[in-house]
């Protein structure tokens, strides 16, 4: 049975592809229950529906009948002739289904996509400038497990580069997740020629490449990106692992299937540590760039420094406290007056009385 899909090639959506199977019915429209929801002007919320199902024409092999229906806003166009309202209008390979007058859908058979192809254009997207050799330089390093274990006499790593190891581990997998990157490190870290450090790992839900501030995915279609906002921030989201509360800022289309998109709001909550995420596809290829969040780590740089500051200001003061000298001996005590304690009081003079 030979495929077919319904390519976008009009509209926000253009580069986006509906995949058809027999006995699906999609329903176009603005709708959130819609199957295809397109929101752009000219489309009603229950435009048209996308009936498929099998057929054998003439005897021969089993092949997939397309036919569109008009739900009776009368704006659906096959090859630029109106379909009738609440009528169906069969489709062909090749054909162009117009909704309204700024969507436009073609039926063809799906296109292989070559994900290595296309690493190129999204290179030229800023700010994926420096992205298109992640994938060479990540294959080129060296693994970390094969430096440990090398021949005797051969130079491994000494502890510093050890500890640069450990760090560097630390931070790609907060960055990207465990479940992308295990904790052992021997099987997806490597070394790159320049000393940087790389992580280059392949999963049942794709590939990746990723540096400290840069990610690169080959992901499988089960969780493919697509063209559209939903799907590439559901791609976001199977990457960093838990950041599925990011909402893309700025949502741009491009020529040949491309998206580009920018995560600014929320993107603190993604471990606090970027101000902004900018992320870019084509459908198979999910390329992201981080900003670091400067301000938070300054800011969090001198809270440190002030509790430091602070420690050591209060053991300064208990160095300065006032301690008593040590107590000597008792002095002597004083002689009391004749006649005890009170004698004086007894033998206190008194003035005379007057003569009368």
């Amino acid at each position: 049975m030979t495929a077919l899909e319904l390519r976008f090639v009009l509209g926000r959506r253009a580069g986006e592809a509906v995949a058809l199977a027999p006995g699906d019915r999609l329903e176009v429209g603005t709708g959130r229950g819609c199957a295809v929801q397109v929101r752009e002007a000219g489309v009603a919320f229950r435009h048209a529906v996308v009936h498929v199902a099998a057929s054998r024409p003439d005897g021969g092999p089993e092949a997939v009948a397309v036919e569109v229906e008009d739900l009776g806003r009368g704006a659906t166009f096959v090859n630029d002739e109106a379909v009738a309202p609440r009528a169906r209008r069969a489709l062909a390979r090749g054909d162009r289904l117009r909704l309204g007058d700024e969507v436009a859908l073609v039926l063809d058979e799906p296109q292989p996509v070559d994900p290595r192809a296309t690493l190129a254009a999204i290179a030229a997207l800023p700010p994926f400038r420096d992205l298109a050799d992640l994938w060479a330089v990540a294959e080129d390093a060296a693994p970390v497990g094969a430096l440990e274990a090398s021949a005797p006499g051969a130079r491994g790593l000494d502890p510093l580069e050890r500890e640069e190891a450990a760090l560097a581990t630390r931070d790609l997998q907060a960055l990207v997740g465990p479940g992308w990157l295990p904790s052992d490190p021997a099987d997806w870290l490597r070394r790159t020629a320049d000393g940087d450090w790389v992580a280059l790992r392949e999963t049942p839900r794709g590939r990746l490449a990723a540096r400290r501030w840069e990610v690169l995915a080959l992901l499988p279609p089960g969780v493919a990106p697509g063209a559209g906002a939903a799907r590439l921030t559901d791609a976001v989201a199977a990457v960093l692992e838990g950041a599925r509360d990011l909402a893309p800022r700025v949502l741009e289309p491009h020529e040949g299937g491309l998206w580009s998109c920018r995560f600014e709001q929320g993107a603190r909550r993604l471990l606090g540590r970027f101000a902004r995420i900018d992320a870019a596809s084509d459908g198979v290829v999910l390329a992201l760039t981080f900003a670091p969040d400067l301000e938070g780590r300054l800011a969090e740089a001198r809270a440190s420094a002030e509790d430091l500051v602070a420690e050591a200001l209060q053991a300064q003061a208990r160095t300065r406290r006032y301690r008593p000298p040590a107590l000597g001996p008792a002095p002597a005590a004083k002689p009391l007056p004749p006649g005890g304690r009170f004698g004086r009081l007894r033998h206190k003079p008194t003035r005379a009385k007057p003569e009368r």
